[in-house]
């Protein structure tokens, strides 16, 4: 008899403790448009895909629930679809870890024909909670080589959900992603030099 109770309790722990835990995906954003009269850059772009970047999952919690943003894979696609809507030609490396160690070694290389070299990486993924307010933070970087001079264009995206609800904190997500991928594109190069 103890041991058909226990088992209940656990399983009823189980079922509560599953039932804390949001498991959330961003919504991959769409691309910001190019400015009116711009065109994409006749240069080529090699994207490295860290194995780093590509499974980040941001992890927090707060009142007993626990909040899994598995933002790797929607903030690939964006930074991928970001940079082939401004650059004629873009191609990408699967690469390990961080990508450091392939990015400076591609650096150093000389080029026969103008290629830019880019790493993605989060900067930034953070949390707060304030009464009836859970705001999200992602901050991504691209850094670039193969311009006159390296370049690291950063974007910052905020989102805010007003309710401890798993739909409220998936838009506050996506929010968060969506504004980091427009801010990133306001700042990315505007000529191959």
């Amino acid at each position: 008899m103890i041991k058909s109770a226990t088992k209940i309790v656990a399983a009823l722990l189980a079922i509560g403790l599953s039932a804390c835990s949001y498991n959330i995906r961003p919504t991959t954003p769409t691309t910001p448009p190019l400015a009116i009269g711009a065109s994409k850059l006749q240069c080529g772009v090699l994207l490295l895909v860290p194995q780093e970047f590509i499974g980040r999952e941001y992890v927090s919690s707060f009142e007993g629930r626990e909040i899994r943003i598995l933002v790797g894979p929607p903030a690939m696609e964006a930074v991928e679809a970001l940079l082939r809507s401004r650059f004629a030609q873009v191609e990408k490396r699967n690469v390990t870890g961080d990508g450091t160690l392939d990015f400076v070694r591609l650096t150093s290389k000389q080029q026969s024909t103008p290629l830019l070299i880019t790493r993605p990486r989060f900067v930034r993924l953070d949390s707060s909670v304030r009464p009836f307010r859970y705001n999200i933070e992602f901050v991504l970087s691209l850094d670039i080589a193969g311009l006159s001079e390296p370049l690291a264009p950063q974007g910052n995206g905020i989102g805010t959900a007003g309710l401890y609800i798993e739909s409220e904190i998936q838009k506050a997500s996506d929010q968060a992603l969506s504004e980091a991928i427009r801010s990133l594109a306001a700042v990315l190069p505007s000529t191959c030099n």
